[in-house]
């Protein structure tokens, strides 16, 4: 989902604040009411950032006299209130729990949640270091070490894997304890659903397997669990053997076709890989030399990366977010629309807002943000697969923590969102904060390289197409908040995490992993320079503050007032 307004119809008010600056003023201007603006001032921009800024008056004015709206509407669940509010407010964010895309994530919830301290432990709980027991009555049974898993003990990862949509692929062969890990998720979310080739075997209740049966029983669980997608279920899980990534093949394309986060996991059994035990402990009757082959055959899985992923209601507020901050930039400093019209080639606010786009993304990363913690590279297909030990990284995969937004970085290329990472998140962070933009120079055979071809226009781009019925019928949940916290630039200065980035949108034939390279650039001129032209944005009630900062004449930098915050979970694309 990237920032073209023909790309936002999957979320109709995803730019609506955009249409209603320019709407708003020429209804008024027909009904004959003043823009209400200070000091009088007629220019262009005053009165569209005022007709921006009092849309909200005006909507309860118009509505007083009588006048409905007609839009469609997403329904958008706060997260937060609903999830996290203090007992006491209960009963008040009961009546608030639905609201539109329009109005999410621009409120200060200081009465509502605790505020998070970028840097600091208090975003993301360590697997294992929770007290409470997560299933009330079965205490016994998450106290195990082989089920210390985040989604089963951590708070913050329970809530969001109850409203996100996740897949979670457990593997294992037979008598490793994985359709018991299978039943301990299904307790925690009574309102997940499964999926198994051994559901085919069941006869009665009796398990007879016939192994002539068995591709029927693999078609029988994809199909089931692209059943599960179209009906829109928030926790698919996937329960089979899983041993070699093929096996897996067909999970992962229905996570990608139906938006889901997939999360992948072993049981943490001590016999897991030891085939005598198997063989005694495993119910269907497999044989030692059956274990004996499936073992050697069981692949280590690489992902092409590890990343903090956001649910999509999540990734559709932050990208309506960073356009509403595009647009009040463009509107409220001429400076900044004459430098972003010479190195956009666009020629009106309307093609510059639609001048980043997510066409370049690949995979499910265009329709979810993810901020990417390692990448793995050259992995597919090569021989030495079991030779990477992700061991450390299991106890984290399916948690869910806090990103820290600090601010925006605007080039000519890329759009981003800055990310400040606290100390658990930097324990995952495996990403070159030092790489360079490289500079052109001669080819091999001596002559100099081709220049960076000009961005594409907006309108020459051809639009993926995608199929937003999952939008409009679904339920969408955001976490995105704005918290009391102020913005430190200290904290944007620090060496390590210096390219921690969401990629919102490229121009042209960007690739999206220059978003980092941008990134990091504008942190280093930030740094550097103490002489940046700097604006204060005008806002408004429910209106995100900050600065607007020049930093060259390709490259700005919207300095937020106080932090947003967001959920991700921490997981793998496969």
């Amino acid at each position: 989902m990237g920032l073209n307004s023909s790309r936002f119809r999957s979320n109709p008010h995803a730019d609506v604040r955009v249409r209603e600056s320019y709407q708003e003023l020429r209804r008024d201007e027909s009904e004959g009411l003043e823009p209400e603006a200070e000091g009088g001032s007629c220019s262009i921009f005053s009165r569209c950032c005022s007709a921006l800024f009092s849309s909200t008056s005006r909507k309860r004015r118009r509505s007083e006299e009588g006048e409905t709206s007609t839009q469609r509407q997403s329904k958008l669940i706060r997260l937060d209130v609903a999830t996290e509010i203090e007992p006491t407010l209960q009963n008040d964010a009961e009546t608030q729990t639905y609201v539109s895309t329009e109005g999410v994530s621009t409120q200060t919830l200081d009465t509502v949640e605790k505020d998070v301290t970028p840097g600091t432990a208090n975003t993301l709980v360590k697997p294992g270091k929770v007290d409470t027991p997560v299933i009330p009555g079965k205490a016994d049974t998450v106290l195990d070490d082989w089920l210390d898993f985040p989604f089963l003990r951590d708070e913050l990862s329970i809530k969001q894997l109850q409203v996100g949509k996740t897949m979670i692929i457990v593997r294992g062969l037979p008598g490793s304890g994985k359709s018991f890990l299978v039943k301990q998720i299904k307790l925690q979310y009574p309102q997940s659903v499964s999926c198994s080739a051994d559901d085919f075997f069941m006869v009665d209740g009796k398990y007879d397997f016939q192994v002539k049966n068995l591709q029927k029983a693999h078609s029988y669980s994809q199909s089931t669990c692209e059943k599960y997608c179209r009906e829109d279920k928030c926790l698919i899980v996937i329960d089979n053997t899983n041993v070699k990534r093929w096996e897996m093949a067909p999970y992962y394309s229905m996570a990608e076709k139906f938006r889901y986060l997939v999360v992948l996991v072993e049981p943490r059994t001590p016999w897991k890989f030891d085939v005598e035990q198997l063989v005694a402990r495993n119910s269907h009757g497999v044989e030692l030399n059956v274990l004996q082959k499936r073992r050697n055959e069981y692949e280590t899985i690489i992902p092409r990366y590890f990343g903090l992923f956001l649910n999509r209601g999540d990734s559709l507020s932050l990208l309506q977010q960073s356009k509403e901050l595009l647009l009040r930039a463009l509107l409220c400093s001429k400076d900044f629309f004459q430098d972003f019209k010479q190195f956009s080639g666009c020629d009106n606010i309307e093609e510059m807002l639609n001048f980043y786009s997510r066409t370049n993304c690949m995979g499910l990363s265009k329709h979810i943000l993810h901020l990417t913690t390692k990448f793995f590279r050259n992995t597919k297909g090569k021989k030495d697969k079991t030779s990477q030990d992700l061991s450390y990284y299991d106890s984290y995969l399916g948690m869910s923590s806090r990103l820290c937004i600090a601010g925006f970085s605007i080039t000519k290329r890329t759009l981003g969102a800055k990310i400040i990472l606290d100390k658990h998140q930097l324990e995952l962070w495996e990403q070159n904060d030092n790489e360079e933009l490289p500079q052109p120079g001669p080819q091999k055979n001596g002559h100099k390289a081709q220049p960076v071809p000009a961005p594409v226009p907006p309108h020459n781009k051809q639009q993926p197409s995608s199929n937003s019925h999952d939008d409009l019928q679904s339920n969408l949940f955001s976490s995105l908040v704005t918290r009391s916290q102020k913005v430190s630039k200290k904290k944007l200065f620090q060496s390590k995490g210096r390219r921690a980035h969401l990629t919102l949108g490229t121009s042209g034939e960007t690739k999206p992993v220059e978003t980092g390279l941008d990134t990091i650039r504008c942190m280093q001129l930030l740094e550097k320079s103490d002489s940046q032209e700097v604006l204060k944005l005008p806002s408004g009630p429910g209106m995100v503050e900050g600065n607007l900062i020049k930093l060259d004449p390709s490259s700005w930098f919207i300095q937020l007032d106080r932090y947003m915050t967001v959920n991700a979970i921490f997981t793998g694309s496969y």
